[in-house]
């Protein structure tokens, strides 16, 4: 995986972009359905994949407070709002009160 500086919402528009014509394509020629149980197998399985470099980035043994770290990330933008409920270094509850990730 490729290392970017761009705030996650922005690479997920640009991947997106991408996606919509060859779905579109797929749709097409296979159908709605197809199409669609493709895509979501290529996502989670390059989710599953990116899941993997993170871990591996963190030599194998990514902790609570790593994956937290990530937040900020997330929220880069104000792609995430979030109400924090609860913080602590064995637990971390939040509600998500706008996600334009969905919203995209």
């Amino acid at each position: 995986m490729a290392k970017t500086d761009l705030p996650i919402l922005e690479q997920r528009r640009i991947e997106a972009n991408i996606i919509k014509p060859i779905f579109e394509e797929m749709m097409a020629r296979l159908g709605k359905q197809k199409a669609a149980e493709i895509l979501r197998a290529a996502i989670v399985k390059n989710a599953i994949a990116q899941g993997a470099a993170y871990a591996e980035a963190h030599d194998g043994e990514p902790t609570l407070e790593s994956f937290h770290a990530l937040l900020p990330q997330w929220k880069a933008d104000g792609a995430l709002e979030v109400e924090m409920l609860k913080e602590t270094g064995r637990e971390v509850h939040y509600n998500v009160t706008r996600c334009r990730y969905a919203e995209m």
